[in-house]
């Protein structure tokens, strides 16, 4: 694996790139054991991301910066593509 590959966010499997800015994502925190309808859950919209996190903007936050969160912490809300959401 060389450093790019290694520096590749993933959500799901799925590469974070400049197109997953302003998708819908969902925090799983650990102790939620992977229980995506915890109510410790919390939705959000993807604002950017660096080589280590991806910013998220909770709830009813009104600042424009996300909150730096673990990829693995993160599952999509929405399929990224129309063809996967009839």
């Amino acid at each position: 694996m060389n450093a790019d590959e290694q520096n590749i966010l993933k959500i799901e499997g799925e590469n974070v790139h400049n197109d997953s800015v302003g998708r819908a994502v969902r925090y799983v925190p650990m102790h939620a054991d992977g229980d995506h309808e915890h109510p410790d859950c919390e939705d959000g919209i993807i604002t950017s991301y660096n080589n280590m996190y991806v910013f998220v903007r909770y709830g009813a936050t009104k600042t424009p910066n996300g909150q730096a969160t673990e990829p693995a912490d993160l599952v999509w809300l929405h399929p990224s593509s129309p063809e996967e959401n009839p």
